[in-house]
């Protein structure tokens, strides 16, 4: 007998019970997810700046200028 060999019976008596396929009744027979089983959510710093439009950023002075008025 297989390690499940428990929950696959509870899966097969509930799907010949109720006409459901195997996998319809695999659905209702697993248990539900909490929050507390939910895996943590991984973070995501992000770091933004916003800067003034130049007409041609490869003019030297427009780059400087614009590093310049960054509110970073």
């Amino acid at each position: 007998m297989t390690e499940n060999g428990n929950f696959k019976r509870r899966v097969r008596a509930r799907a010949a019970k109720t006409g459901e396929s195997y996998t319809a009744a695999r659905m209702h027979v697993l248990p539900k997810l909490t929050n507390d089983a939910l895996p943590e959510a991984r973070r995501l710093r992000l770091a933004v700046a916003q800067t003034t439009y130049a007409d041609d950023p490869g003019i030297s002075t427009n780059f400087a200028g614009a590093a310049r008025r960054c509110a970073c």
